[in-house]
Parts: structure tokens; sequence; C-alpha cells
């Protein structure tokens, strides 16, 4: 399932309970400028979920709610979480895992 490119400009998205245990979902090369992306609740249990090369300036996209971290989404590199990223408390710096 892909994200690529999108747009997330204003407005809440919501992707409260989504589960992410298999399989890829891309968020790649997307634009985070306005409004909140919200993973409340989601688990992060298995599969990849990888937001390479994304773009964030402005938007507020929290993980800081989310239900299981045990295999969190790869983000971009940069040494410290991106502008407006909201990391669960007890994570690790996401931007050096492999």
């Amino acid at each position: 399932m892909g994200f690529e490119w999108a747009k997330f400009s204003s407005g809440l998205v919501n992707f409260r309970e989504s589960q992410f245990s298999a399989g890829e979902v891309s968020f790649d090369c997307a634009q985070f400028s306005g409004g909140e992306v919200s993973f409340r609740y989601a688990e992060f249990s298995g599969g990849e979920v990888s937001f390479d090369c994304a773009q964030f300036s402005g938007a507020t996209v929290d993980f800081s709610m989310a239900g299981d971290w045990s295999a969190p989404p790869e983000l971009p590199r940069t040494g410290t979480p991106p502008p407006g990223v909201k990391l669960p408390r007890n994570s690790a710096d996401l931007t050096q895992q492999v």
C-alpha cells in the first residue's frame, strides 16, 4: 500500500488503531506541510513502514500514543526526529535504526 508523493497540508488524517504487522506501507517522498497526521493506538509490530525522502515542514505527525512500537517506522536519518514528528516517550531515536 502506498502514500508515495501524498501531500498532507491541512485538517486531520487519522490512522488511529491501524495495524502495521506485515507487508509494506510507503509514505516515501510524501509532504507533510500542515494539519495533523495521527497514529494514536496504531500498532507497528512487523512489516515495513517507510518515510524515505519525506518532507516535514509544518504538520504534526503524531506517533506519541502508538499502541505497539516493536517495529517502528523508518524516518529520514537526520540525527533527530524530523520537525513536527512526535515519538513515543520511551522510544529509541528512530533516525539511528537500519
